[in-house]
């Protein structure tokens, strides 16, 4: 059933895998400014788009469990070459940076959402995942009696609490606290 689901990532808590891929990044890449860092990171895995989804795919899970307001939403399905001219590899890479600029307090949350989740509406589904590989999308109505209430409001105040980040983070430039 994954088949059916590829524009959706479903994702799952850190694991060893995903610690360990992220201090490589930031060991690795870390240090390097934008367009090095997106360019070595393609190097490093020989432009291999299916790897480098790994790589996105495993980086936001991390962030995704180290970061107590996380946005919700789900990545941007890549495409080969569209309007840009890059590569799904290219993307993919972008995609690596971003996540990693966001957990470390480089980029904004606005900025990481523009450039990285996907732009369309989350529909009120709930995706069960056994492993990467199994995830059932299923379309519900929320359940403001169990346990999908909380996600319900979350998903709802999302846009106002990314714009209370946006402002926190232009203040806190602003001020160079």
């Amino acid at each position: 059933m994954a088949g059916n689901n590829e524009n959706i990532y479903c994702t799952q808590t850190a694991d060893e895998v995903d610690i360990e891929i992220f201090e490589k990044i930031k060991e690795h890449f870390g240090q390097l400014d934008k367009e090095s860092f997106i360019r070595k990171v393609l190097e490093q895995y020989d432009g291999d788009s299916e790897q480098l989804n790994a790589v996105r795919k495993s980086m936001y899970d991390y962030g995704k469990s180290r970061i107590e307001d996380f946005p919700a939403g789900h990545l941007t399905e890549r495409r080969q070459r569209g309007k840009t001219g890059k590569t799904i590899g290219e993307k993919y890479a972008a995609d690596v940076y971003y996540t990693y600029a966001f957990i470390e307090g480089i980029v904004s949350m606005s900025e990481f959402q523009r450039e990285v989740m996907s732009k369309h509406k989350m529909r009120n589904q709930v995706t069960l995942c056994i492993s990467n590989d199994s995830c059932e999308e299923h379309e519900t109505e929320p359940d403001l009696n169990g346990c999908d209430f909380e996600e319900y409001f979350k998903n709802a105040l999302s846009p106002v609490n990314e714009k209370l980040a946006e402002i926190q983070y232009t203040l806190r430039r602003e001020l160079k606290i």
